[in-house]
């Protein structure tokens, strides 16, 4: 009879170690599926943001090179203001009209004149008015380019995505800065997508 329960006992215990042993595996397996399940779904979302930002790069990296940009900025020396903007004002609404980006913009070294398709929207000027601030920030970090979300004065405080992309003389002197600008509210609709497809949430 005893040798009875003493069987029944390390039977019962050995019925409980294999039921723990099978559920934590169960566990890890399936902490280890979601864990692949997210790392899916965040490279996925992650392509399709670079997508999404890869050709506002490319624009602003295009501007930045141009030829008629380059040599407009450094004859602002020898013209007056008013004929350096009425310059660049077409060549600027041309390119925000074929994007449809929310902004297109370019700002002289020289004289910090922030030039848009309308002409000259303001004078920078971090003293007067600290959004200007980013200006400098970006020269000073000593990037090519840089990405920055804020909301934009000239797009009635509108969040905004902008590229910055500095414009270099063939001998590397700052001529200035480009900006393409997109509208944060098409990429937060793609984000609130994927959110609501995949049950994750989206923290950038």
């Amino acid at each position: 009879m005893k040798q009875f329960k003493y069987a029944a006992a390390v039977l019962i215990l050995f019925s409980f170690m294999v039921a723990a042993g099978i559920t934590l595996a169960l566990t890890a397996h399936t902490d280890s599926a979601k864990e692949d399940f997210n790392r899916i779904i965040a490279q996925h979302i992650g392509s399709s943001i670079q997508t999404q930002l890869s050709e506002p790069v490319a624009v602003a990296q295009v501007i930045a090179a141009d030829t008629f940009l380059c040599k407009t900025l450094q004859s602002e020396a020898t013209l007056p203001q008013e004929e350096t903007a009425a310059l660049l004002a077409p060549y600027l609404y041309v390119l925000q009209q074929q994007s449809q980006y929310a902004s297109i913009f370019v700002v002289s070294e020289k004289t910090r004149a922030y030039y848009t398709a309308s002409g000259i929207a303001k004078t920078l000027d971090p003293q007067k008015d600290p959004y200007d601030v980013w200006y400098q920030l970006f020269l000073d970090s000593g990037k090519d380019y840089m990405l920055d979300s804020k909301r934009d004065q000239l797009n009635g405080y509108r969040w905004i995505l902008f590229i910055y992309r500095r414009i270099l003389s063939t001998d590397g002197t700052v001529l200035g800065v480009c900006g393409v600008g997109i509208y944060m509210d098409s990429l937060q609709e793609q984000l609130s997508a994927f959110e609501a497809t995949h049950a994750v949430k989206i923290c950038l």
